[in-house]
């Protein structure tokens, strides 16, 4: 499943995929996720990100493939 964004909604449904068993792929355009992510979100997220749970791709061009 892939989820687009970088804040609390997008950080929302990543992990709520993920705990119901879906392989997600979280999608960015930014270079990192929203500062304005819920404290008591942010540090669940970044841990999927980072033990690959979670595979997230940041600052990717949404009009790249608009050649």
């Amino acid at each position: 499943m892939i989820v687009v964004g970088g804040k609390n909604s997008a950080a929302i449904a990543a992990l709520e995929l993920f705990w119901t068993g879906a392989r997600v792929t979280l999608v960015h355009r930014r270079e990192q996720l929203h500062d304005n992510v819920k404290y008591w979100i942010r540090p669940n997220i970044e841990n999927r990100i980072k033990v690959g749970e979670v595979r997230a791709f940041f600052q990717i061009d949404r009009d790249a493939h608009r050649a």
